[in-house]
């Protein structure tokens, strides 16, 4: 059988979830080049078995799986043996939101398990018209991340904290870069703002933004002491864009200035 596309038209707005189309894709020929989509994608895998490309890094798909292709992700598609998939692509306001109800979606695309809903998605397709496709792929969409958010929820603790943990580290090895902050983290590792913000504190016991200060000022005291004199280099070898900013915070810590600080260290050579 043919693939089928079904493409919404007249009913998009900028706000909430808009369908762009519904397409089953049945034993296609995907070409082994990257695509950047500039909509999202909700998945299901009705049968057969492949492979999805994204990020670098190769996941099975194989029937009953779900995944997930985020706009302005490359990836591409991989027919191993007869693969058929039905999907969703969609955009609005609502769209980010929704991808951040679910687990690691940008370190872990696909999830496993889900036949129970299979006939949800083949009953739809079917039954869905002009008329109906946007309540019809809406209602997918919502039933379908509801069953992926209680997945999440029922992530074991220790799970999570090994989430947080791939966190820190990526600090520890980033921190001088002046634009790395709570945002860049979040969209990174496909945590919630708000739960990284309250998970990074528990784990860390300061906040994110005192422990990042931490690391660049303990850091700018290694360079000082180390020879360099230049506050300006000094500030921006540490992530710091403005040096004012940077002298203020550094006097703050060390109750020195920052050429107070290459002042002493200098004399004591």
């Amino acid at each position: 059988m043919d693939n089928i596309c079904k493409f919404v038209s007249g009913r998009v707005s900028a706000e909430e979830i808009n369908i762009v189309h519904f397409v089953y894709e049945r034993n296609a020929q995907f070409e082994q080049k990257p695509i950047l989509p500039s909509t999202y994608s909700l998945a299901f895998v009705t049968h057969g078995e492949g492979k999805l490309h994204t990020n670098g890094t190769e996941y099975d798909l194989t029937s009953g799986d779900i995944f997930v292709i985020l706009a302005a992700n490359s990836y591409y598609i991989e027919n191993a043996n007869c693969l058929e998939y039905i999907y969703i692509t969609f955009v609005g306001s609502r769209a980010a939101a929704l991808i951040d109800r679910i687990d690691s979606p940008r370190t872990k695309p696909v999830y496993h398990g889900y036949d129970s809903i299979r006939p949800l998605w083949e009953n739809a397709f079917v039954a869905v018209t002009e008329e109906n496709l946007d309540l019809i792929c809406e209602g997918i969409l919502l039933y379908t991340f509801s069953h992926l958010c209680l997945k999440k929820d029922e992530m074991h603790p220790d799970e999570k904290m090994n989430g947080i943990l791939q966190v820190k580290r990526y600090v520890d090895g980033h921190f001088t870069d002046s634009t790395l902050n709570l945002s860049f983290l979040s969209q990174r590792f496909a945590f919630h703002p708000k739960y990284l913000s309250a998970a990074f504190k528990r784990m860390v016991r300061i906040s994110f933004t005192e422990y990042l200060q931490e690391r660049r000022l303990e850091y700018a005291l290694k360079l000082i002491e180390g020879g360099a004199g230049n506050v300006r280099e000094i500030a921006e070898r540490c992530g710091y864009s403005d040096a004012l900013y940077f002298s203020k915070v550094f006097k703050k810590k060390y109750a020195l200035s920052p050429k107070q600080m290459i002042v002493r260290s200098f004399s004591n050579k």
